[in-house]
């Protein structure tokens, strides 16, 4: 008996309540406590405008997360987005192209975009500050050619192919939105956990110097990611039309906030050097939750961005706490040493 209590007391030492375990356990309260007032919230039809909206949250926080773990900040995703969206829709009302060829091409300028802006960064300095003030400025750049392109005038009666992907459901339960997603989200996690890519990215934003010395190429691995990123966004704003059935150019206009946050609530360091996918997911899920709650408690809609702005501060004091605590241990790690 004392030798198995024993064990079960190492076991509860060993034991770290991680971050996303601490999202799952928000998340399932909060699921809880709403069923109490809304009996609809664990509706099917409910899960299935959650698995939809929440898909293009976790996309955006996932385009985000990969020039995050290079010590970057990319705040262009939005106007990404919203230009391979808008793309897509004149050459399939202008140019009377095939959707899937549009989409292509879209995703395509989209990498162009992302290329455009890590080799900017590079040349200017490849520090987390330049990330900022460049992307920033092709922020205004990209949104500028998309009201270019629409006068502000949004595409209407799309094809059916393409409306369908945003409205079909696998088996009449699972959205194909959140298949992608999810897709999406395996493959970053094989790109981080087996591939030198990834070990590579991690290493930049770890520490750029150490990885330069090391003999990593911290120019191409940032051009990489930021290619990578602008990749993910523009297949964000496009599967984002499909399930809205029409392309507007305000697309990815309020993508900015939540596509840190998201990573961020999920585990992810700001600073650079680690990523968790899994967190990501349930982040970019949790954001999706405040609005879906507000609709089920009939609260006021307005306050949904004074709690999203809450979730955002309180995830960015989180990662602030977590840095201490590695700095902390890694001193106490050295002086054992």
């Amino acid at each position: 008996m004392k030798k198995t209590l024993n064990s079960m007391a190492q076991s509860l030492k060993g034991f770290r309540f991680t971050n996303t375990l601490g999202v799952v356990a928000v998340i399932a309260v909060l699921s809880v406590l709403v069923q109490f007032q809304s009996k609809d919230f664990f509706s099917l039809d409910n899960f299935i405008t959650l698995a939809r909206n929440c898909s293009i949250t976790i996309l955006v926080g996932y385009g985000q997360m990969v020039v995050m773990a290079g010590g970057g900040m990319n705040v262009s995703i939005g106007s990404v987005g919203g230009l391979a969206a808008v793309i897509v829709g004149a050459l399939i009302k202008r140019a009377d192209m095939p959707w899937a060829w549009a989409i292509l091409i879209a995703v395509m300028i989209g990498a162009l975009c992302g290329a455009f802006n890590g080799i900017v960064i590079t040349r200017l300095g490849s520090t987390g500050e330049i990330s900022w003030l460049v992307t920033l400025a092709t922020m205004s750049m990209f949104a500028g050619v998309t009201l270019t392109i629409t006068k502000a005038n949004p595409y209407y009666n799309l094809p059916g192919g393409f409306v369908w992907i945003g409205s079909y459901n696998i088996g009449g339960v699972l959205p194909l939105m959140i298949v992608i997603t999810i897709i999406f989200a395996l493959l970053l996690w094989y790109m981080f956990r087996f591939t030198s890519l990834g070990r590579q990215i991690l290493a930049v934003g770890a520490n750029q110097r150490a990885a330069a010395l090391s003999g990593i190429n911290v120019q191409n691995v940032l051009l990489i990611e930021h290619i990578l990123s602008a990749v993910i966004a523009a297949c964000a704003g496009i599967l984002f039309s499909t399930r809205l059935g029409s392309i507007h150019s305000d697309i990815g206009v309020d993508w900015m906030l939540f596509s840190f946050a998201a990573p961020i609530i999920g585990g992810a360091r700001m600073e650079g050097g680690r990523v968790n996918i899994i967190g990501a997911f349930l982040g970019g899920l949790l954001l999706t939750m405040v609005t879906n709650i507000v609709v089920h408690l009939q609260v006021n809609v307005y306050i949904v961005e004074f709690l999203k702005g809450v979730i955002i501060l309180l995830a960015v004091g989180l990662d602030r706490i977590r840095g201490i605590r590695e700095e902390h241990r890694e001193r106490m790690e050295r002086a054992r040493i």
